[in-house]
């Protein structure tokens, strides 16, 4: 669970996909000349896998991007999924090859059922002046505005890549265990 707060969806409707891909596809661009001076390969977002689909009667979000690796011809899926709560988000992905996406399509309704906040803890339970509101919208969640460390997604998308694995990970126990390791060195 990534307690950012209530994360308000009113822009949901009118978010421009295709401009929030175009400048996504920038950011990741832009970010190459680090990830070179690092010794990782470049990364190139090619695109909707899946575009964005939002619920807005469930609070559940989920997209897919489509990513190239350094000169790779097989690319990478990156699925995410999100559940809205009061709080903030419960994060889950699927990391895998393009390849995967019908087989991940097809696990996507259980997956979807899977996370529900308890009362008091659910999206409507917000209480408007008292609880935290998150800096990002829908928006916001889809472009990675919250992945402050992107650098190290990309690594463990490269890791995870190269060894052919197909994960559902609750992004939160990973992040806990990449500051846990960077306690210890």
């Amino acid at each position: 669970m990534e307690k950012i707060g209530y994360v308000d969806d009113g822009d949901a409707a009118s978010i421009d996909y295709g401009e929030l891909l175009r400048t996504m596809q920038a950011d990741t661009l832009s970010g190459n000349d680090q990830r070179a001076k690092d010794g990782f390969p470049p990364i190139t977002l090619i695109g909707w896998a899946s575009p964005p689909v939002y619920d807005s009667v469930n609070k559940r979000l989920h997209w897919a991007k489509e990513l190239q690796f350094g000169d790779d011809t097989v690319h990478t899926l990156n699925y995410d999924v999100r559940f809205l709560g009061k709080e903030g988000v419960f994060v889950m992905s699927y990391i895998a090859t393009v390849e995967q996406l019908p087989e991940i399509r097809q696990s996507l309704d259980e997956v979807l059922g899977l996370a529900a906040f308890n009362t008091g803890k659910k999206y409507t339970d917000f209480i408007p002046g008292s609880d935290t509101v998150a800096a990002v919208g829908i928006g916001g969640l889809i472009a990675g505005k919250l992945a402050a460390k992107a650098g190290l997604l990309a690594v463990a998308l490269i890791a995870l890549k190269k060894f052919g694995l197909i994960l559902l990970v609750p992004l939160a126990g990973v992040w806990r265990f990449i500051r846990g390791n960077k306690r210890t060195s």
